[in-house]
Protein backbone atom coordinates (compact mmCIF):
# COMPACT_ATOMS: atom_id res chain seq x y z
CA UNK A 1 0.00 0.00 0.00
CA UNK A 2 1.53 3.36 -0.88
CA UNK A 3 1.95 6.49 1.65
CA UNK A 4 -0.45 8.48 -0.30
CA UNK A 5 -3.63 5.68 -0.45
CA UNK A 6 -2.76 5.01 3.48
CA UNK A 7 -3.23 8.54 4.46
CA UNK A 8 -6.85 9.13 2.58
CA UNK A 9 -7.81 5.99 4.16
CA UNK A 10 -6.57 6.69 7.59
CA UNK A 11 -8.47 10.33 6.85
CA UNK A 12 -11.68 8.27 6.69
CA UNK A 13 -10.95 6.48 9.72
CA UNK A 14 -10.81 3.24 7.90
CA UNK A 15 -8.19 0.91 9.40
CA UNK A 16 -5.42 -0.40 6.81
CA UNK A 17 -5.53 -3.46 9.30
CA UNK A 18 -9.11 -4.22 8.39
CA UNK A 19 -8.08 -3.93 4.29
CA UNK A 20 -4.73 -6.56 4.37
CA UNK A 21 -4.64 -9.66 5.55
CA UNK A 22 -1.66 -9.52 8.28
CA UNK A 23 -0.01 -13.36 8.91
CA UNK A 24 2.35 -13.97 11.61
CA UNK A 25 0.12 -13.73 14.71
CA UNK A 26 -1.22 -16.59 16.86
CA UNK A 27 -3.32 -18.96 15.63
CA UNK A 28 -5.50 -18.01 18.15
CA UNK A 29 -5.31 -14.30 18.53
CA UNK A 30 -8.76 -12.30 18.45
CA UNK A 31 -8.32 -9.94 16.02
CA UNK A 32 -10.95 -10.11 13.14
CA UNK A 33 -8.85 -10.47 10.03
CA UNK A 34 -8.40 -11.75 6.11
CA UNK A 35 -6.28 -15.05 6.73
CA UNK A 36 -5.21 -14.45 2.79
CA UNK A 37 -6.35 -12.13 0.50
CA UNK A 38 -9.14 -13.87 -2.05
CA UNK A 39 -8.19 -16.28 -4.97
CA UNK A 40 -9.85 -16.85 -8.51
CA UNK A 41 -11.32 -20.27 -8.90
CA UNK A 42 -12.84 -21.81 -12.30
CA UNK A 43 -14.06 -18.89 -14.79
CA UNK A 44 -16.80 -19.78 -17.15
CA UNK A 45 -17.97 -17.76 -19.95
CA UNK A 46 -20.12 -16.09 -17.44
CA UNK A 47 -18.84 -16.33 -14.07
CA UNK A 48 -16.22 -16.40 -11.69
CA UNK A 49 -15.70 -17.78 -7.91
CA UNK A 50 -13.87 -15.45 -5.34
CA UNK A 51 -12.66 -17.36 -2.47
CA UNK A 52 -11.01 -16.42 0.40
CA UNK A 53 -10.78 -17.03 4.29
CA UNK A 54 -11.36 -15.83 8.24
CA UNK A 55 -10.97 -17.23 11.79
CA UNK A 56 -14.11 -15.78 12.55
CA UNK A 57 -17.86 -16.70 11.57
CA UNK A 58 -19.10 -13.61 9.58
CA UNK A 59 -22.73 -12.44 9.95
CA UNK A 60 -22.55 -11.17 6.37
CA UNK A 61 -19.77 -11.90 3.81
CA UNK A 62 -19.63 -10.87 0.16
CA UNK A 63 -17.65 -9.57 -2.91
CA UNK A 64 -18.69 -6.07 -4.42
CA UNK A 65 -17.79 -5.64 -7.85
CA UNK A 66 -17.36 -2.76 -9.97
CA UNK A 67 -16.84 -2.73 -14.29
CA UNK A 68 -16.15 1.00 -14.39
CA UNK A 69 -13.26 2.43 -14.79
CA UNK A 70 -12.32 4.12 -11.65
CA UNK A 71 -8.91 4.38 -9.96
CA UNK A 72 -8.46 1.84 -6.84
CA UNK A 73 -7.52 5.07 -4.27
CA UNK A 74 -10.88 6.50 -5.67
CA UNK A 75 -12.87 3.37 -4.60
CA UNK A 76 -11.64 3.43 -1.40
CA UNK A 77 -12.01 6.71 -0.58
CA UNK A 78 -15.77 6.66 -1.63
CA UNK A 79 -16.22 8.04 -5.47
CA UNK A 80 -19.69 7.72 -7.25
CA UNK A 81 -18.73 4.31 -9.03
CA UNK A 82 -20.99 1.79 -8.41
CA UNK A 83 -20.18 -1.55 -6.53
CA UNK A 84 -22.67 -4.40 -6.97
CA UNK A 85 -22.49 -6.97 -3.64
CA UNK A 86 -22.43 -10.15 -4.43
CA UNK A 87 -23.04 -12.61 -0.91
CA UNK A 88 -20.90 -15.38 -0.37
CA UNK A 89 -21.49 -19.09 1.23
CA UNK A 90 -19.75 -19.69 4.32
CA UNK A 91 -18.79 -22.70 6.09
CA UNK A 92 -15.98 -23.78 8.43
CA UNK A 93 -13.84 -25.89 7.29
CA UNK A 94 -12.93 -28.64 9.48
CA UNK A 95 -9.59 -31.05 10.26
CA UNK A 96 -6.99 -27.57 9.90
CA UNK A 97 -5.01 -27.16 12.86
CA UNK A 98 -1.66 -27.30 14.22
CA UNK A 99 1.02 -29.23 16.27
CA UNK A 100 4.78 -29.27 17.72
CA UNK A 101 6.09 -28.64 14.25
CA UNK A 102 3.88 -25.88 13.16
CA UNK A 103 5.79 -22.55 12.14
CA UNK A 104 3.39 -20.58 13.94
CA UNK A 105 5.09 -17.92 17.13
CA UNK A 106 3.82 -20.44 19.91
CA UNK A 107 2.80 -24.16 18.39
CA UNK A 108 1.03 -26.22 20.47
CA UNK A 109 2.42 -29.45 22.24
CA UNK A 110 -0.11 -31.58 20.55
CA UNK A 111 -2.63 -31.04 17.76
CA UNK A 112 -5.04 -28.39 18.22
CA UNK A 113 -7.68 -28.17 15.36
CA UNK A 114 -7.67 -24.23 14.56
CA UNK A 115 -11.24 -22.43 13.71
CA UNK A 116 -11.01 -21.59 9.38
CA UNK A 117 -13.97 -20.05 7.83
CA UNK A 118 -14.24 -20.37 3.87
CA UNK A 119 -15.95 -18.14 1.93
CA UNK A 120 -16.87 -18.16 -1.48
CA UNK A 121 -18.89 -16.31 -4.23
CA UNK A 122 -19.72 -16.53 -7.81
CA UNK A 123 -19.46 -13.34 -9.59
CA UNK A 124 -20.87 -12.36 -12.83
CA UNK A 125 -18.56 -11.51 -15.57
CA UNK A 126 -18.96 -8.08 -17.39
CA UNK A 127 -20.32 -8.48 -20.83
CA UNK A 128 -17.32 -6.43 -22.44
CA UNK A 129 -14.14 -7.07 -22.34
CA UNK A 130 -12.71 -4.99 -20.17
CA UNK A 131 -10.98 -5.08 -16.96
CA UNK A 132 -13.17 -5.22 -13.68
CA UNK A 133 -12.82 -4.17 -9.86
CA UNK A 134 -13.68 -6.27 -6.64
CA UNK A 135 -12.94 -6.46 -3.01
CA UNK A 136 -14.27 -8.99 -0.37
CA UNK A 137 -16.35 -7.86 3.05
CA UNK A 138 -16.81 -9.72 6.10
CA UNK A 139 -18.89 -8.53 9.05
CA UNK A 140 -18.05 -10.49 12.10
CA UNK A 141 -20.49 -12.22 14.13
CA UNK A 142 -19.36 -11.45 17.36
CA UNK A 143 -18.48 -8.29 18.41
CA UNK A 144 -14.45 -7.95 17.51
CA UNK A 145 -11.87 -4.76 17.18
CA UNK A 146 -13.35 -3.97 13.70
CA UNK A 147 -16.61 -3.77 12.56
CA UNK A 148 -15.74 -5.03 9.10
CA UNK A 149 -13.04 -6.69 7.60
CA UNK A 150 -11.97 -5.59 3.60
CA UNK A 151 -9.69 -6.55 1.41
CA UNK A 152 -7.61 -4.42 -1.25
CA UNK A 153 -9.24 -3.81 -3.95
CA UNK A 154 -7.92 -5.82 -7.27
CA UNK A 155 -8.07 -5.71 -10.60
CA UNK A 156 -8.81 -7.83 -13.09
CA UNK A 157 -8.13 -8.20 -16.71
CA UNK A 158 -10.19 -10.19 -18.94
CA UNK A 159 -10.15 -13.87 -18.65
CA UNK A 160 -9.71 -16.02 -22.26
CA UNK A 161 -12.64 -15.56 -24.31
CA UNK A 162 -13.44 -19.03 -25.84
CA UNK A 163 -11.14 -20.46 -28.33
CA UNK A 164 -9.21 -17.16 -28.14
CA UNK A 165 -5.24 -18.08 -26.89
CA UNK A 166 -3.96 -18.28 -23.00
CA UNK A 167 -1.45 -17.88 -21.97
CA UNK A 168 -0.29 -20.08 -18.12
CA UNK A 169 1.87 -19.97 -15.46
CA UNK A 170 3.12 -23.27 -15.41
CA UNK A 171 4.26 -23.89 -11.29
CA UNK A 172 4.39 -26.60 -8.56
CA UNK A 173 6.18 -27.63 -5.42
CA UNK A 174 6.33 -24.29 -3.49
CA UNK A 175 6.38 -26.17 -0.08
CA UNK A 176 7.38 -22.87 1.93
CA UNK A 177 10.88 -23.04 0.11
CA UNK A 178 12.78 -19.88 0.18
CA UNK A 179 12.97 -18.99 -3.23
CA UNK A 180 9.49 -19.41 -3.87
CA UNK A 181 8.41 -15.84 -3.00
CA UNK A 182 11.04 -14.14 -4.96
CA UNK A 183 10.15 -16.52 -7.84
CA UNK A 184 6.16 -14.97 -7.85
CA UNK A 185 7.63 -12.10 -6.97
CA UNK A 186 9.32 -11.59 -10.28
CA UNK A 187 6.99 -13.27 -12.15
CA UNK A 188 4.48 -10.32 -11.08
CA UNK A 189 6.61 -7.24 -11.99
CA UNK A 190 7.87 -9.15 -15.40
CA UNK A 191 4.34 -10.97 -16.87
CA UNK A 192 1.50 -9.09 -15.57
CA UNK A 193 1.96 -5.71 -16.58
CA UNK A 194 2.59 -6.84 -20.09
CA UNK A 195 -0.50 -7.37 -22.24
CA UNK A 196 -0.37 -10.04 -25.30
CA UNK A 197 -2.84 -7.77 -26.94
CA UNK A 198 -4.67 -4.67 -26.72
CA UNK A 199 -7.06 -5.18 -23.05
CA UNK A 200 -5.76 -8.27 -22.34
CA UNK A 201 -3.55 -9.80 -19.43
CA UNK A 202 -0.12 -11.06 -19.39
CA UNK A 203 -1.05 -14.07 -17.85
CA UNK A 204 -4.86 -16.28 -17.89
CA UNK A 205 -4.27 -18.70 -15.53
CA UNK A 206 -1.97 -20.81 -13.14
CA UNK A 207 -1.44 -24.46 -13.19
CA UNK A 208 0.01 -25.71 -10.23
CA UNK A 209 1.30 -29.57 -10.38
CA UNK A 210 1.00 -30.21 -6.92
CA UNK A 211 2.60 -29.70 -3.75
CA UNK A 212 1.77 -26.98 -2.74
CA UNK A 213 2.43 -27.20 0.70
CA UNK A 214 4.37 -29.74 2.87
CA UNK A 215 1.34 -30.64 5.51
CA UNK A 216 -1.82 -29.70 4.24
CA UNK A 217 -3.73 -30.08 7.88
CA UNK A 218 -1.63 -27.55 9.08
CA UNK A 219 -3.69 -24.02 8.48
CA UNK A 220 -0.46 -22.09 8.89
CA UNK A 221 1.41 -23.46 6.04
CA UNK A 222 -1.89 -22.15 3.67
CA UNK A 223 -1.78 -18.59 5.78
CA UNK A 224 0.69 -17.30 7.94
CA UNK A 225 3.78 -19.34 8.63
CA UNK A 226 6.23 -17.56 10.31
CA UNK A 227 8.93 -18.33 7.70
CA UNK A 228 7.12 -15.90 5.71
CA UNK A 229 6.54 -18.68 2.69
CA UNK A 230 3.41 -19.68 3.65
CA UNK A 231 1.13 -21.08 0.11
CA UNK A 232 -1.26 -18.16 -0.34
CA UNK A 233 1.17 -15.40 0.93
CA UNK A 234 3.74 -16.04 -1.63
CA UNK A 235 1.15 -16.23 -4.70
CA UNK A 236 -0.82 -12.56 -3.42
CA UNK A 237 1.88 -11.10 -2.50
CA UNK A 238 1.78 -10.63 1.09
CA UNK A 239 4.96 -12.60 1.74
CA UNK A 240 7.30 -11.61 4.65
CA UNK A 241 10.35 -13.62 3.48
CA UNK A 242 13.77 -12.18 4.35
CA UNK A 243 16.43 -12.67 1.47
CA UNK A 244 20.01 -11.21 1.23
CA UNK A 245 19.63 -7.39 2.67
CA UNK A 246 15.68 -7.10 1.31
CA UNK A 247 12.18 -8.65 1.91
CA UNK A 248 10.53 -10.95 -0.41
CA UNK A 249 6.85 -10.59 -0.68
CA UNK A 250 5.75 -13.30 -3.36
CA UNK A 251 3.42 -11.77 -6.26
CA UNK A 252 0.07 -10.60 -6.30
CA UNK A 253 -1.34 -13.34 -9.13
CA UNK A 254 -4.17 -15.84 -7.79
CA UNK A 255 -6.15 -13.05 -6.78
CA UNK A 256 -6.10 -11.67 -10.48
CA UNK A 257 -5.49 -14.99 -12.15
CA UNK A 258 -7.66 -18.35 -11.75
CA UNK A 259 -5.61 -20.80 -10.32
CA UNK A 260 -6.34 -24.87 -11.27
CA UNK A 261 -4.13 -27.05 -8.28
CA UNK A 262 -3.05 -30.62 -8.83
CA UNK A 263 -2.91 -33.19 -5.97
CA UNK A 264 0.35 -34.07 -5.19
CA UNK A 265 1.94 -36.41 -2.21
CA UNK A 266 2.14 -33.57 0.19
CA UNK A 267 -1.90 -32.64 0.08
CA UNK A 268 -2.56 -36.26 1.05
CA UNK A 269 -2.82 -36.89 4.67
CA UNK A 270 -3.37 -39.77 7.19
CA UNK A 271 -5.85 -39.71 9.43
CA UNK A 272 -5.35 -38.07 12.79
CA UNK A 273 -7.80 -36.42 15.83
CA UNK A 274 -7.25 -33.44 18.23
CA UNK A 275 -4.84 -34.44 21.06
CA UNK A 276 -2.99 -36.37 18.89
CA UNK A 277 0.95 -36.20 19.68
CA UNK A 278 0.95 -34.83 16.07
CA UNK A 279 -0.86 -34.23 12.62
CA UNK A 280 -0.36 -37.60 10.99
CA UNK A 281 1.48 -36.63 7.51
CA UNK A 282 3.88 -39.80 7.08
CA UNK A 283 1.59 -42.50 8.53
CA UNK A 284 -0.75 -43.05 5.46
CA UNK A 285 -1.90 -46.83 4.31
CA UNK A 286 -3.86 -48.31 1.47
CA UNK A 287 -7.47 -47.82 1.59
CA UNK A 288 -7.97 -51.83 1.28
CA UNK A 289 -6.11 -51.82 4.60
CA UNK A 290 -7.97 -49.57 6.21
CA UNK A 291 -10.80 -46.82 5.06
CA UNK A 292 -9.68 -43.84 6.80
CA UNK A 293 -6.08 -44.49 5.65
CA UNK A 294 -5.73 -40.98 4.15
CA UNK A 295 -7.44 -38.64 2.80
CA UNK A 296 -7.29 -35.22 0.94
CA UNK A 297 -9.71 -33.21 2.94
CA UNK A 298 -8.20 -30.11 3.52
CA UNK A 299 -7.07 -29.58 -0.33
CA UNK A 300 -10.77 -30.24 -0.68
CA UNK A 301 -11.90 -27.83 1.04
CA UNK A 302 -9.56 -25.24 0.20
CA UNK A 303 -10.49 -25.11 -3.27
CA UNK A 304 -13.41 -25.49 -5.26
CA UNK A 305 -12.85 -28.68 -7.41
CA UNK A 306 -15.45 -29.73 -10.09
CA UNK A 307 -18.10 -31.75 -7.93
CA UNK A 308 -20.10 -33.18 -10.57
CA UNK A 309 -20.41 -34.55 -14.44
CA UNK A 310 -17.93 -35.86 -16.92
CA UNK A 311 -15.12 -33.22 -16.49
CA UNK A 312 -14.68 -34.57 -12.51
CA UNK A 313 -13.41 -37.77 -11.01
CA UNK A 314 -13.61 -38.98 -7.57
CA UNK A 315 -14.94 -35.21 -6.36
CA UNK A 316 -12.84 -33.58 -8.50
CA UNK A 317 -9.06 -35.07 -7.58
CA UNK A 318 -9.15 -35.28 -11.04
CA UNK A 319 -11.26 -32.56 -13.50
CA UNK A 320 -10.71 -31.11 -16.77
CA UNK A 321 -11.45 -27.57 -18.21
CA UNK A 322 -11.09 -25.73 -21.15
CA UNK A 323 -9.08 -22.11 -21.30
CA UNK A 324 -9.18 -20.50 -24.35
CA UNK A 325 -7.78 -22.77 -27.05
CA UNK A 326 -6.63 -25.12 -24.54
CA UNK A 327 -7.85 -28.00 -23.17
CA UNK A 328 -6.20 -29.14 -20.03
CA UNK A 329 -7.25 -32.64 -17.92
CA UNK A 330 -5.70 -32.96 -14.93
CA UNK A 331 -4.90 -36.29 -12.84
CA UNK A 332 -4.91 -37.44 -9.42
CA UNK A 333 -1.63 -39.76 -9.89
CA UNK A 334 0.87 -39.54 -7.14
CA UNK A 335 2.05 -41.67 -3.88
CA UNK A 336 3.41 -41.37 -0.74
CA UNK A 337 7.24 -40.82 -0.03
CA UNK A 338 8.84 -42.99 1.80
CA UNK A 339 12.27 -45.31 2.66
CA UNK A 340 13.02 -47.81 -0.07
CA UNK A 341 13.77 -50.46 2.64
CA UNK A 342 11.89 -51.16 5.62
CA UNK A 343 13.63 -52.88 8.76
CA UNK A 344 11.82 -54.55 11.05
CA UNK A 345 13.51 -53.76 14.13
CA UNK A 346 11.78 -50.19 13.86
CA UNK A 347 8.99 -51.69 13.35
CA UNK A 348 6.28 -54.41 15.06
CA UNK A 349 6.72 -57.76 13.15
CA UNK A 350 3.64 -59.07 14.21
CA UNK A 351 1.73 -55.71 12.80
CA UNK A 352 2.55 -55.87 8.86
CA UNK A 353 0.20 -52.57 9.00
CA UNK A 354 3.01 -50.95 10.96
CA UNK A 355 5.19 -51.82 8.00
CA UNK A 356 4.67 -48.91 5.63
CA UNK A 357 3.40 -50.23 2.90
CA UNK A 358 6.35 -49.54 0.68
CA UNK A 359 6.00 -46.23 -1.19
CA UNK A 360 1.64 -47.25 -2.26
CA UNK A 361 -0.07 -45.03 -4.65
CA UNK A 362 -2.86 -43.57 -3.98
CA UNK A 363 -4.99 -43.82 -6.61
CA UNK A 364 -4.32 -46.34 -10.01
CA UNK A 365 -4.21 -45.80 -13.66
CA UNK A 366 -4.73 -49.96 -14.27
CA UNK A 367 -6.42 -50.55 -17.45
CA UNK A 368 -10.46 -51.05 -16.71
CA UNK A 369 -10.02 -49.18 -13.26
CA UNK A 370 -12.25 -46.17 -12.60
CA UNK A 371 -9.53 -43.25 -13.23
CA UNK A 372 -8.39 -44.84 -16.39
CA UNK A 373 -11.97 -45.29 -17.95
CA UNK A 374 -12.28 -41.52 -16.95
CA UNK A 375 -9.26 -40.58 -19.15
CA UNK A 376 -10.20 -42.20 -21.77
CA UNK A 377 -13.46 -40.39 -21.97
CA UNK A 378 -11.88 -37.73 -21.74
CA UNK A 379 -9.63 -38.08 -24.17
CA UNK A 380 -12.46 -38.88 -26.46
CA UNK A 381 -14.44 -36.17 -25.69
CA UNK A 382 -15.23 -33.34 -28.23
CA UNK A 383 -13.76 -30.76 -25.66
CA UNK A 384 -10.59 -32.49 -26.05
CA UNK A 385 -10.31 -33.92 -30.09
CA UNK A 386 -11.51 -29.91 -31.15
CA UNK A 387 -9.00 -28.06 -28.86
CA UNK A 388 -5.87 -27.09 -30.97
CA UNK A 389 -3.60 -27.33 -27.55
CA UNK A 390 -4.19 -30.32 -25.56
CA UNK A 391 -2.35 -30.50 -21.57
CA UNK A 392 -2.31 -33.13 -19.12
CA UNK A 393 -1.09 -31.73 -15.79
CA UNK A 394 0.21 -34.77 -12.88
CA UNK A 395 2.36 -34.37 -9.61
CA UNK A 396 4.44 -37.67 -10.30
CA UNK A 397 6.84 -37.69 -13.19
CA UNK A 398 6.27 -39.44 -16.03
CA UNK A 399 9.94 -39.34 -17.10
CA UNK A 400 12.63 -38.16 -14.94
CA UNK A 401 16.50 -37.92 -13.82
CA UNK A 402 15.12 -36.58 -10.43
CA UNK A 403 15.71 -38.55 -7.10
CA UNK A 404 12.02 -39.17 -6.34
CA UNK A 405 10.99 -39.62 -9.74
CA UNK A 406 12.98 -42.70 -11.04
CA UNK A 407 11.43 -45.55 -9.62
CA UNK A 408 7.97 -47.00 -11.24
CA UNK A 409 5.33 -45.86 -11.00
CA UNK A 410 3.12 -49.12 -9.44
CA UNK A 411 2.01 -50.59 -6.33
CA UNK A 412 5.27 -52.02 -3.95
CA UNK A 413 5.92 -55.65 -4.25
CA UNK A 414 7.43 -56.95 -0.65
CA UNK A 415 9.82 -59.04 0.14
CA UNK A 416 9.41 -60.23 3.47
CA UNK A 417 12.83 -61.75 5.20
CA UNK A 418 12.59 -64.14 8.00
CA UNK A 419 15.38 -64.97 10.60
CA UNK A 420 15.43 -69.34 11.58
CA UNK A 421 12.85 -69.26 13.44
CA UNK A 422 10.44 -67.79 11.37
CA UNK A 423 10.46 -63.92 12.62
CA UNK A 424 10.36 -61.21 10.10
CA UNK A 425 13.92 -59.43 9.96
CA UNK A 426 13.65 -57.39 6.92
CA UNK A 427 11.19 -56.42 4.74
CA UNK A 428 12.17 -54.59 0.95
CA UNK A 429 9.53 -53.53 -1.40
CA UNK A 430 10.59 -53.67 -5.12
CA UNK A 431 8.94 -51.44 -8.45
CA UNK A 432 9.49 -53.75 -11.89
CA UNK A 433 9.57 -51.06 -14.45
CA UNK A 434 7.14 -53.26 -16.42
CA UNK A 435 4.40 -52.49 -13.96
CA UNK A 436 5.08 -48.97 -14.35
CA UNK A 437 1.62 -47.06 -15.32
CA UNK A 438 2.94 -44.31 -16.44
CA UNK A 439 5.42 -44.95 -18.89
CA UNK A 440 3.17 -48.15 -20.55
CA UNK A 441 -0.65 -46.93 -19.76
CA UNK A 442 -0.42 -43.48 -19.90
CA UNK A 443 2.09 -42.37 -22.44
CA UNK A 444 0.82 -44.90 -25.34
CA UNK A 445 -2.81 -43.41 -24.74
CA UNK A 446 -1.86 -39.80 -24.59
CA UNK A 447 0.61 -40.71 -27.71
CA UNK A 448 -2.78 -42.31 -29.66
CA UNK A 449 -4.79 -39.57 -28.53
CA UNK A 450 -2.23 -36.29 -29.38
CA UNK A 451 -1.28 -34.15 -26.82
CA UNK A 452 0.46 -31.18 -26.81
CA UNK A 453 2.28 -31.02 -23.51
CA UNK A 454 2.53 -33.31 -20.25
CA UNK A 455 3.75 -31.13 -17.05
CA UNK A 456 4.06 -32.58 -14.05
CA UNK A 457 5.88 -31.55 -10.92
CA UNK A 458 7.34 -33.89 -7.31
CA UNK A 459 11.53 -33.14 -8.63
CA UNK A 460 12.07 -29.90 -8.19
CA UNK A 461 14.00 -29.71 -11.29
CA UNK A 462 13.44 -28.30 -14.84
CA UNK A 463 13.90 -30.60 -17.09
CA UNK A 464 12.40 -31.26 -20.68
CA UNK A 465 11.82 -34.40 -22.61
CA UNK A 466 10.41 -35.47 -25.63
CA UNK A 467 9.22 -38.77 -26.13
CA UNK A 468 7.50 -40.68 -28.76
CA UNK A 469 6.72 -37.12 -30.20
CA UNK A 470 5.16 -35.92 -26.71
CA UNK A 471 6.58 -32.90 -24.36
CA UNK A 472 7.01 -33.72 -20.97
CA UNK A 473 7.83 -31.17 -18.85
CA UNK A 474 8.69 -30.54 -14.75
CA UNK A 475 9.21 -26.64 -13.96
CA UNK A 476 8.89 -27.27 -10.29
CA UNK A 477 12.73 -25.28 -9.58
CA UNK A 478 10.73 -22.30 -8.08
CA UNK A 479 11.89 -22.86 -4.22
CA UNK A 480 14.85 -25.48 -3.91
CA UNK A 481 16.16 -28.82 -5.50
CA UNK A 482 16.94 -31.93 -4.12
CA UNK A 483 19.84 -32.85 -7.08
CA UNK A 484 19.61 -35.45 -9.28
CA UNK A 485 19.82 -39.16 -9.02
CA UNK A 486 22.92 -40.98 -9.95
CA UNK A 487 22.90 -42.94 -13.53
CA UNK A 488 23.55 -45.75 -12.26
CA UNK A 489 22.51 -49.50 -10.17
CA UNK A 490 18.50 -50.13 -10.22
CA UNK A 491 15.90 -47.93 -11.56
CA UNK A 492 18.37 -45.95 -13.46
CA UNK A 493 16.99 -43.53 -16.11
CA UNK A 494 17.09 -44.58 -19.66
CA UNK A 495 16.23 -41.26 -20.89
CA UNK A 496 17.98 -37.89 -21.61
CA UNK A 497 16.99 -34.61 -21.28
CA UNK A 498 16.32 -32.96 -24.43
CA UNK A 499 16.93 -29.38 -23.07
CA UNK A 500 18.98 -28.02 -20.02
CA UNK A 501 18.98 -29.41 -17.08
CA UNK A 502 18.64 -26.86 -13.88
CA UNK A 503 18.82 -28.76 -10.71
CA UNK A 504 20.76 -26.12 -8.41
CA UNK A 505 19.59 -24.51 -5.49
CA UNK A 506 21.11 -21.36 -6.29
CA UNK A 507 18.86 -20.71 -8.72
CA UNK A 508 15.07 -20.30 -9.31
CA UNK A 509 13.17 -20.41 -12.28
CA UNK A 510 9.56 -20.31 -13.89
CA UNK A 511 7.74 -21.18 -17.37
CA UNK A 512 5.08 -20.00 -19.13
CA UNK A 513 2.68 -21.86 -21.95
CA UNK A 514 1.66 -19.47 -24.49
CA UNK A 515 -1.01 -21.18 -27.32
CA UNK A 516 -0.53 -17.81 -29.27
CA UNK A 517 2.57 -19.85 -31.26
CA UNK A 518 2.36 -23.23 -28.97
CA UNK A 519 5.80 -21.96 -26.91
CA UNK A 520 6.96 -22.96 -23.48
CA UNK A 521 9.49 -20.54 -22.30
CA UNK A 522 11.64 -20.46 -19.28
CA UNK A 523 13.73 -17.93 -17.40
CA UNK A 524 15.92 -18.09 -14.64
CA UNK A 525 17.45 -16.10 -12.06
CA UNK A 526 20.43 -16.37 -9.86
CA UNK A 527 18.41 -16.51 -6.12
CA UNK A 528 21.83 -15.12 -4.50
CA UNK A 529 21.80 -12.05 -6.61
CA UNK A 530 18.80 -9.74 -5.55
CA UNK A 531 19.37 -7.64 -9.02
CA UNK A 532 19.87 -10.61 -11.77
CA UNK A 533 17.57 -9.75 -14.11
CA UNK A 534 17.53 -13.21 -15.42
CA UNK A 535 18.39 -14.73 -18.25
CA UNK A 536 16.56 -17.20 -21.15
CA UNK A 537 16.80 -21.04 -19.89
CA UNK A 538 14.80 -22.59 -22.08
CA UNK A 539 12.33 -22.68 -24.97
CA UNK A 540 10.20 -24.72 -27.38
CA UNK A 541 7.35 -25.35 -29.04
CA UNK A 542 5.01 -28.19 -28.81
CA UNK A 543 2.38 -29.07 -31.50
CA UNK A 544 -1.05 -27.93 -32.38
CA UNK A 545 -3.76 -29.99 -33.58
CA UNK A 546 -6.65 -28.97 -35.90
Amino acid sequence: MDETRRRMILALGISPFALRSMGGLAFDAPEARLLAEPFLQFPDAHSVSVVWFTEFEARRSGVQVSHEATSQIENICGSHETWTFHPALSKRIAGLAEDAGSLVPKPPSRAKERVVWRHEARVPLPTSHRPWRYRVSNSPKKKTRSPKVWSEVYEVMPFARRNGTVRLLLTSDHQLKANAPRCMEIVAAREMGRPTTEGEAGLHGILFAGDLVNVPDRASEWFDASNGCGFFPGLQGTAEFPQGSGRRSGGALAQRLPLYPCVGNHEVMGAWAPGDAKINFDGTVPLSVREDGWNTRAYESIFSLPQQGSDSYAGGRSYAVTMGNCRVVTLFLTRVWRPEDVSAAERDPARPETWGHGRHLFDSLEPGGAQWQWLKAQLESPEWTRAPYRIVMLHHPVHSVGHDGVMAFCEPQATVERDEKGDVTRVAYSYPDENDQLTTVLAPLLEAAGVSLVFYGHNHLYQHFKVGGVHYLETSNVGNTYGIRENSGDNAWTTSPASPLLADATKTAYSVFDSADGSVTTWEFDATNLEDAGRLHDKFTVPRFE
